[in-house]
Formats: C-alpha cells, structure tokens, sequence
C-alpha cells in the first residue's frame, strides 16, 4: 500500500485540495484497519478524528425508538466518515460500523482545525466539503425517517407486536 501522506492527498475527499499539506496530515494520521462489525466510533462519544475512508463499507447508525439500531446510511471508498469533529461541542451524531473489513485513516482533529485557521483558504474549502458531507448525510437521515415513519412501516410495526 503507498504510504500515508500519498494515501491522505490523494483520497476523494481532499480533491487535490492537500497536496501541500499532505506531509502535515500524515504527521497527524494513522492508517487502521476494522474488521466486519467493529465500532469505528459511538454517538455521542468525543468525536477527535477525521475519518477517511480508503476501502470496505461503513455504516451509519442510530439507535430509533421502537425500530432499534437503524442504518441511516453506508459509506464507501472515498468518502469522509462523520463531520462532528469539525463542529463544537464535537461529540458523534451517529455510531460508525464497518459493514465490511475497512482500512481508514485516521486524522487527528485538532490538527486539521489548526491548518485551517492558519490557512483561511484551505479553512474555507474544509468546511465547504465538510458542508457537502453534513448535507448529504442530512439527505439520508431524512429519507430513512420517512421509511420509519411511513404508514406501511407502522403497520409492519403493529403486526410484529400482534404476532
């Protein structure tokens, strides 16, 4: 596998946005291997870490009252995983699993946040592909809630309950 600062600049989520600070980000990183169902973090738990993800599948879950752990989306290859780091008060919105063995890196929050405030420009475009990540995962929570709430799925509920 190439090493870390070339894994880091050249993942979907940087856009070759970070060539210039790979070897600043790779000081800060880790490559972590999971394996099928290990927790990569928990909501609510202290969100430290920009998660990238370079191979397998990751999912985002929630625990929905009366449903139970609810996947509210799956991340592949190239996809940033949570943007809670990046928000005060930094704590998990959702529980990240891997749904498949899945090598991330692993990017010390507090050192992203210190680039991009001693950068503005590369500032400005972290929080406008962090936006990007928010929002598409703002897209799938809704939909998913929309399933959940939806009047077939209530039915489904009431006749579980019955049987």
């Amino acid at each position: 596998m190439a090493d870390l600062e070339t894994i880091i600049t050249s993942h979907p989520f940087w856009n070759g946005k970070a060539a210039d600070l790979g070897s600043r980000l790779a000081g800060a990183a880790r490559l972590l291997t999971y394996a099928p169902g290990a927790v990569v973090f928990r909501e609510d738990g202290l969100a430290q870490h920009l998660h990238l993800l370079i191979s397998g599948r990751v999912a985002l879950e929630s625990v929905v009252p009366v449903k139970g752990v609810t996947i509210f989306k799956m991340l592949d290859p190239g996809e940033a995983i949570g943007w809670s780091w990046l928000l005060p008060p930094h704590r998990w919105q959702f529980t990240a699993r891997a749904a498949a063995a899945s090598d991330i890196v692993v990017i010390e929050a507090a050192a992203v946040r210190a680039v991009a405030e001693e950068q503005p420009e590369f500032g400005r475009e972290l929080v406008n592909r962090m936006a990007d990540v928010l929002m598409t995962r703002l897209e799938s929570t809704r939909e998913k809630l929309k399933q959940v709430h939806s009047p077939a799925h209530a039915r489904q509920l009431s006749e579980n309950d019955e049987a």
